[in-house]
């Protein structure tokens, strides 16, 4: 049962972070509202892979007590998203790659409510944000990058992403360390 939910938060959270980075580098024509809510769907996705990773590691440790991982999962659903990563850790014993780049995009949801943040800010933060601190959990825990889950469009979406990657410095390295 906890398996399941796990392993559909998973999947749902690759699907919806590839989606946020594929759409976040787009020209639109509309890119004042969709740069934004790409950022917010990075954020989204990022809270369904870290619920998923603990609910998936909680369920295999403590396979015999269903109340226990009942109160586990109900306990992370409530939990904000800044105090994520410490529950990861504590549950899983997996610390977040640069926890900096996590808590900047933190800060930069909550001043997205309340003052005029740049596209450009919101791209880089969202792209730093998926491939330097979301990514590397997706490779550690389940051998998957990114550019695995990107939504289908008629060009080559994965070489536009690695030149907009390119333009803003990002740090893909941990490609590099999966197994193929």
């Amino acid at each position: 049962m906890f398996d399941f939910a796990a392993q559909n938060l998973i999947a749902l959270g690759m699907k919806k972070l590839g989606k946020a980075v594929a759409e976040v580098t787009l020209d639109d024509f509309n890119s004042q509202i969709s740069i934004p809510l790409a950022f917010l769907d990075s954020i989204s996705a990022a809270e369904l892979l870290i619920r998923g990773r603990i609910l998936e590691v909680e369920s295999r440790e403590n396979a015999g007590d269903l109340l226990k991982i009942e109160l586990l999962h109900g306990y992370s659903a409530r939990m904000a998203f800044p105090r994520l990563p410490e529950m990861l850790r504590k549950s899983t014993g997996y610390t977040l790659k640069n926890s900096d780049v996590y808590r900047q995009a933190a800060h930069l949801r909550t001043l997205l409510f309340s003052e005029n943040v740049s596209p450009t800010r919101l791209i880089e933060c969202t792209l730093r944000f998926a491939f330097e601190a979301i990514e590397p959990l997706m490779i550690e825990s389940w051998s998957q990058i990114i550019l695995l889950h990107l939504p289908e469009y008629d060009f080559d979406i994965d070489h536009h992403i690695e030149k907009v990657l390119a333009q803003y410095e990002i740090d893909t390295s941990y490609h590099d360390s999966i197994e193929t």
